[in-house]
Protein backbone atom coordinates (compact mmCIF):
# COMPACT_ATOMS: atom_id res chain seq x y z
CA UNK A 1 0.00 0.00 0.00
CA UNK A 2 3.23 2.26 -0.27
CA UNK A 3 1.44 3.50 -4.05
CA UNK A 4 -1.90 4.45 -2.29
CA UNK A 5 -0.07 6.68 0.70
CA UNK A 6 2.26 8.14 -1.37
CA UNK A 7 -0.51 8.93 -3.50
CA UNK A 8 -2.18 10.73 -0.97
CA UNK A 9 0.65 12.55 0.62
CA UNK A 10 2.26 12.99 -2.78
CA UNK A 11 5.41 11.35 -2.30
CA UNK A 12 6.91 10.05 -5.36
CA UNK A 13 9.39 7.96 -3.88
CA UNK A 14 6.21 6.08 -1.70
CA UNK A 15 5.00 5.12 -5.18
CA UNK A 16 7.98 3.64 -6.40
CA UNK A 17 8.78 1.75 -3.56
CA UNK A 18 5.11 0.32 -3.83
CA UNK A 19 6.02 -0.53 -7.63
CA UNK A 20 9.40 -1.94 -6.95
CA UNK A 21 7.53 -4.48 -4.30
CA UNK A 22 5.24 -5.36 -6.55
CA UNK A 23 7.26 -5.95 -9.41
CA UNK A 24 9.27 -8.60 -7.04
CA UNK A 25 6.27 -9.90 -6.66
CA UNK A 26 5.21 -9.92 -10.00
CA UNK A 27 8.67 -11.30 -10.72
CA UNK A 28 7.83 -14.47 -8.77
CA UNK A 29 5.01 -15.35 -10.21
CA UNK A 30 6.46 -15.12 -14.00
CA UNK A 31 8.81 -16.93 -13.33
CA UNK A 32 7.19 -20.32 -12.37
CA UNK A 33 5.95 -22.85 -15.27
CA UNK A 34 2.50 -22.28 -14.21
CA UNK A 35 2.31 -18.69 -13.72
CA UNK A 36 0.99 -18.53 -10.28
CA UNK A 37 3.16 -17.64 -7.09
CA UNK A 38 4.36 -19.63 -4.52
CA UNK A 39 3.41 -19.05 -1.02
CA UNK A 40 6.76 -17.96 -0.47
CA UNK A 41 9.83 -17.81 -1.94
CA UNK A 42 13.68 -17.22 -1.44
CA UNK A 43 15.39 -13.97 -2.34
CA UNK A 44 16.84 -12.62 -4.79
CA UNK A 45 16.45 -15.92 -7.11
CA UNK A 46 12.56 -15.79 -6.07
CA UNK A 47 12.69 -19.93 -5.99
CA UNK A 48 9.97 -21.33 -4.29
CA UNK A 49 10.39 -22.57 -0.89
CA UNK A 50 6.54 -23.38 -0.29
CA UNK A 51 5.70 -23.91 -3.53
CA UNK A 52 1.59 -24.20 -3.19
CA UNK A 53 -0.75 -21.35 -4.64
CA UNK A 54 -3.56 -20.61 -2.11
CA UNK A 55 -5.18 -18.40 -4.36
CA UNK A 56 -3.99 -15.08 -2.04
CA UNK A 57 -4.87 -11.58 -3.43
CA UNK A 58 -2.38 -9.61 -2.15
CA UNK A 59 -0.06 -9.34 -5.45
CA UNK A 60 -3.34 -8.83 -7.93
CA UNK A 61 -4.73 -6.41 -4.97
CA UNK A 62 -1.33 -4.38 -5.24
CA UNK A 63 -1.29 -4.37 -9.28
CA UNK A 64 -4.51 -3.07 -9.42
CA UNK A 65 -3.65 -0.20 -6.90
CA UNK A 66 -0.64 0.53 -9.06
CA UNK A 67 -2.88 0.74 -12.12
CA UNK A 68 -5.45 3.54 -10.50
CA UNK A 69 -2.21 5.52 -9.20
CA UNK A 70 0.04 5.44 -12.21
CA UNK A 71 -2.16 4.47 -15.43
CA UNK A 72 0.33 2.38 -16.64
CA UNK A 73 -0.91 -0.39 -18.81
CA UNK A 74 2.09 -2.97 -18.01
CA UNK A 75 0.11 -3.60 -14.78
CA UNK A 76 -2.79 -4.04 -16.66
CA UNK A 77 -0.69 -7.04 -18.49
CA UNK A 78 0.89 -8.18 -15.38
CA UNK A 79 -3.41 -8.79 -14.02
CA UNK A 80 -3.92 -10.60 -17.53
CA UNK A 81 -0.77 -12.90 -17.16
CA UNK A 82 -2.08 -14.04 -14.21
CA UNK A 83 -5.87 -14.26 -14.87
CA UNK A 84 -4.99 -16.39 -17.82
CA UNK A 85 -2.55 -18.30 -15.96
CA UNK A 86 -5.66 -19.23 -13.24
CA UNK A 87 -8.08 -20.10 -15.97
CA UNK A 88 -5.32 -22.29 -17.74
CA UNK A 89 -3.95 -24.31 -14.36
CA UNK A 90 -6.30 -23.94 -11.43
CA UNK A 91 -9.52 -24.64 -13.51
CA UNK A 92 -11.20 -28.01 -12.84
CA UNK A 93 -14.87 -29.52 -13.88
CA UNK A 94 -16.08 -27.94 -10.59
CA UNK A 95 -14.25 -24.44 -10.69
CA UNK A 96 -11.46 -23.20 -9.72
CA UNK A 97 -8.63 -24.62 -7.05
CA UNK A 98 -5.52 -23.94 -5.80
CA UNK A 99 -2.30 -25.70 -6.64
CA UNK A 100 -0.10 -27.51 -4.53
CA UNK A 101 3.01 -26.91 -6.58
CA UNK A 102 3.42 -24.02 -8.87
CA UNK A 103 6.32 -25.00 -11.10
CA UNK A 104 5.72 -28.59 -11.94
CA UNK A 105 7.79 -30.07 -14.50
CA UNK A 106 5.02 -31.28 -16.57
CA UNK A 107 2.44 -28.84 -17.32
CA UNK A 108 -0.06 -31.42 -18.92
CA UNK A 109 -0.59 -32.97 -15.53
CA UNK A 110 -0.89 -30.43 -12.68
CA UNK A 111 -2.58 -31.34 -9.61
CA UNK A 112 -5.01 -29.20 -7.52
CA UNK A 113 -5.42 -29.50 -3.96
CA UNK A 114 -9.46 -29.39 -4.74
CA UNK A 115 -10.01 -26.57 -2.20
CA UNK A 116 -11.72 -22.70 -3.45
CA UNK A 117 -10.78 -20.74 -0.55
CA UNK A 118 -13.51 -18.19 0.67
CA UNK A 119 -11.54 -14.93 -0.22
CA UNK A 120 -10.95 -15.90 -3.94
CA UNK A 121 -13.80 -14.85 -5.50
CA UNK A 122 -14.69 -11.70 -3.26
CA UNK A 123 -10.54 -10.67 -3.36
CA UNK A 124 -8.46 -12.23 -5.82
CA UNK A 125 -11.26 -12.48 -8.20
CA UNK A 126 -13.14 -9.01 -7.55
CA UNK A 127 -9.45 -7.17 -8.02
CA UNK A 128 -8.72 -8.53 -11.73
CA UNK A 129 -12.26 -7.53 -12.59
CA UNK A 130 -11.30 -3.85 -11.08
CA UNK A 131 -8.31 -3.67 -12.50
CA UNK A 132 -10.41 -3.81 -16.34
CA UNK A 133 -12.92 -2.00 -15.25
CA UNK A 134 -13.00 1.95 -16.17
CA UNK A 135 -10.75 3.65 -13.31
CA UNK A 136 -13.73 5.88 -12.40
CA UNK A 137 -15.50 3.07 -11.48
CA UNK A 138 -14.99 2.54 -7.33
CA UNK A 139 -12.53 5.16 -7.83
CA UNK A 140 -10.01 4.99 -4.96
CA UNK A 141 -10.22 8.52 -4.49
CA UNK A 142 -13.91 7.82 -3.70
CA UNK A 143 -13.53 4.53 -1.87
CA UNK A 144 -11.25 2.50 0.13
CA UNK A 145 -11.29 -1.09 0.69
CA UNK A 146 -10.95 -3.29 3.61
CA UNK A 147 -9.37 -6.33 4.05
CA UNK A 148 -12.07 -8.45 2.14
CA UNK A 149 -12.08 -5.90 -0.67
CA UNK A 150 -15.15 -4.63 -0.22
CA UNK A 151 -15.82 -0.73 -0.88
CA UNK A 152 -17.01 1.76 1.42
CA UNK A 153 -17.24 5.27 0.40
CA UNK A 154 -14.29 7.86 2.31
CA UNK A 155 -16.27 10.23 4.33
CA UNK A 156 -14.34 13.76 3.78
CA UNK A 157 -14.31 16.63 6.11
CA UNK A 158 -14.94 14.00 9.07
CA UNK A 159 -17.53 12.80 10.54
Amino acid sequence: MFALAGKELGLKHYIELGANVTESCWEMYRKQSTGLGPEAASVPDLHPIEGHWIMRPEVVESIFILYRVTGDVRYRQWGWHIAQSIWRHARTESGLTGLPNVNPEDLSSIDHNDRQESYFMAETIKYLYLLFCDPAYISIDEYVFNTEAHPFPIIKGGL
